[in-house]
């Protein structure tokens, strides 16, 4: 299943919020948090979220740290290209720790999310790769936001258009 944003933001133009999303993308690598998930037919247990983001190049997976990001936006800032294209492997682990302190890791969450300028702003593209959705693609998309927004600076919001399941989305932000 592959899901369409759109994010745009007033007076920033493409290569600018691409550059906020790249920050973004390298915050998100090795972030951790807790959330409540149901290993199969047990009852709920707190587990530890953590976020993997790697590049891909060449057929390759790099590690996205903050160094990555800012090589990216150097390159994308001198590219003279009209559209900018990134891609990214994001895996989300999940474990937990039983009462005898037995670390049980449950499936993961993988994504393939492609970072795309366009006209009036940023497609993020992602696919499912595997895993149960236990964080389903919008609320990665809301984190990936987030993280941009605070790394502008501002308050400006970054609108974001969601097309349909397998949709695309047109020239502008509805």
């Amino acid at each position: 299943m592959r899901y369409v944003f759109k994010l745009v933001r007033d007076r920033t133009g493409p290569v600018k919020l691409l550059s906020y999303v790249l920050v973004a993308l390298s915050r998100l690598n090795g972030f951790t948090d807790r959330m409540l998930v149901r290993p199969g037919h047990a009852p709920p247990v707190r587990a530890t979220r953590e976020f993997v983001v790697a590049r891909l190049a060449a057929d390759r997976e790099f590690l996205f740290d903050s160094g990555a990001a800012l090589s990216a936006i150097y390159a994308a800032r001198q590219s003279e290209e009209p559209t900018i294209e990134f891609r990214f492997r994001v895996t989300i682990k999940y474990y937990y720790r039983t009462d005898r302190g037995r670390i049980i890791t449950l499936r993961y969450d993988r994504y393939d999310l492609t970072v795309r300028t366009v006209e009036d702003g940023v497609l993020l593209e992602l696919s499912m790769l595997g895993g149960l959705s236990r964080t389903d693609p919008t609320s990665l998309v809301d984190m990936i936001v987030e993280e941009a927004r605070s790394a502008s600076g501002s308050t400006v919001p970054i609108i974001v258009a969601v097309a349909p399941p397998g949709g695309t989305l047109g020239g502008s932000a509805r």
